[in-house]
């Protein structure tokens, strides 16, 4: 029984150096600032547009998303030669005709 006892607590002890060792340099460091927060935010809007307007499956990239994003928030026309791009355009009424 002591043995046992005896094992577990050198055992915690052991393990327990792991707890107490110092962040790695990959690790966060602390709360972001002021601009990640930002860039968070406008990705979250993005992917709310994906979502809102249907746009996965489409098999456009993000950045076309974007643009895409982007050409709606300024009530601006695209024109493009990728058709995969024009056929979401055309879905988001801002194919340039």
């Amino acid at each position: 029984m002591i043995k046992n006892i005896i094992i577990l607590v050198v055992c915690v002890l052991f393990l327990s150096g792991y707890a107490f060792a110092e962040k790695p340099p990959w690790a966060g460091k602390g709360k972001p600032t002021a601009e990640q927060k930002q860039a968070h935010k406008i990705d979250k809007k993005i992917k709310d547009k994906i979502d809102k307007h249907r746009l996965m499956g489409r098999r456009i990239g993000f950045v076309d998303v974007h643009l895409l994003a982007s050409a709606k928030i300024a009530n601006l026309p695209i024109w493009t030669a990728d058709n995969r791009l024009k056929a979401a355009a055309k879905n988001l009424s801002l194919n340039y005709s």
